[in-house]
């Protein structure tokens, strides 16, 4: 399978999650920790900010975003340390 198919799966259990009653939050907590851990493993801080944007609306997708970035570079730096 290529990266498009993976990102589709992703997306789709994440708009599962959000359907339920506490859906959105759960669904961003999860989204800052997957994408924290993806940029710790070396994913482009992009390609983490594209799918938040997809899966959540542009302006929550840029908090998420944003968040999943500073979540794994604050893991990188204590790695370093």
């Amino acid at each position: 399978m290529d990266g498009g198919t993976y990102f589709l799966r992703i997306s789709d259990f994440i708009g599962s999650i959000q359907n339920r009653k506490y859906g959105t939050p759960l669904a961003m907590l999860l989204y800052l920790l997957a994408g924290g851990l993806f940029i710790c493993m070396g994913i482009p801080r992009l390609w983490i900010s594209a799918g938040a944007g997809a899966v959540f609306n542009p302006w929550l997708g840029t908090v998420v975003g944003l968040g999943a970035s500073l979540l794994g570079a604050a893991a990188l730096s204590l790695v370093g340390q």
